[in-house]
């Protein structure tokens, strides 16, 4: 008789980024579960609704789609009574699940090497798990197929920073980084290029008043524009030359792929973002904190 090995379930939660980080995790559970099935859970819930932007692209994965933004019934409150109730038995029923290993959290290599054989469900869109060459290439190869010929090519590009603010305008928890360090990076970008190269190309959530901001403080510089979709903004972001950062898992995602191109690519990201960088990647020398 042959054994039925129950599957193993990956939820997750945020936008591109957050998503990549479960992606990553999902190839680490192939090879250490070859036999194992594995569902990718998506959810949409968050402070802000989030779509499954990887959907086209994680292949020979099963996936489950599941609706809990609660803004989305702000009118109806029988509603986001029972999410809150089925949240809250929930959580008293994964306490033992956890003790007994059949719930678990991979957000490090060392919970990653305690994972249990019969685990049934992990949390995959928070890391500090060390990302791979392998892992990255393999990412990125399903991520960007054939990008090049469909999108704003970024061999004009020398300078391009990414500028995270949407939600981040609005949140109480969160804030965009501060105007005075993005000028230090950009500043420290200009120095790596010619003077005729210092154009800077611009990315952001929130296009017009990244460059209304940016522009104050380079009034001499020519800002262009990179309206790009998530996806779309990584790949330009990941061929420029000289990449400025700002605290965002794009940014993050865009330095791995950077670092592991094998290519002499020059990355200026934020001190705070030192200490994530260094966990999930190897050390470069070609990474510049501001």
């Amino acid at each position: 008789m042959r054994l039925s090995y129950p599957p193993v379930r990956v939820h997750i939660w945020g936008g591109l980024g957050s998503q990549l980080y479960a992606w990553a995790l999902l190839i680490s559970l192939q090879e250490k579960y070859p036999r194992r099935k594995l569902i990718a859970v998506f959810h949409n819930g968050g402070v802000t609704r989030r779509e499954p932007e990887l959907n086209p692209y994680i292949q020979g994965i099963q996936k489950v789609f599941v609706h809990d933004y609660l803004v989305d019934s702000e009118g109806n409150f029988l509603f986001r009574l029972r999410s809150y109730l089925t949240l809250a038995v929930l959580g008293l029923f994964r306490i033992p699940m956890r003790v007994l290993g059949f719930v678990a959290g991979a957000n490090n290599d060392v919970d990653f090497s305690k994972l249990k054989p019969w685990v049934l469900s992990l949390r995959g869109h928070y890391s500090n798990r060390k990302i791979s060459h392998e892992v990255s290439s393999l990412i990125e190869s399903a991520l960007f197929p054939n990008m090049p010929n469909r999108i704003q090519s970024s061999e004009d590009a020398v300078i391009a920073v990414h500028f995270r603010l949407g939600d981040l305008l609005h949140l109480k928890s969160k804030k965009p980084l501060d105007m005075d360090a993005l000028v230090i990076g950009i500043k420290e970008a200009t120095k790596h290029v010619p003077e005729q190269d210092s154009t800077i190309f611009v990315c952001s959530d929130s296009i017009e008043i990244a460059l209304s901001n940016i522009g104050k403080h380079f009034r001499g510089k020519s800002l262009v524009p990179v309206d790009l979709k998530p996806r779309e903004t990584m790949f330009f972001l990941t061929k420029v030359p000289c990449f400025v950062g700002s605290p965002s898992k794009i940014s993050e995602w865009v330095t791995i792929f950077r670092t592991n191109s094998g290519k002499s690519l020059v990355t200026f990201l934020p001190r705070e973002m030192s200490t994530q960088l260094t966990i999930i990647l190897d050390e470069s020398s070609l990474i510049h904190y501001y």
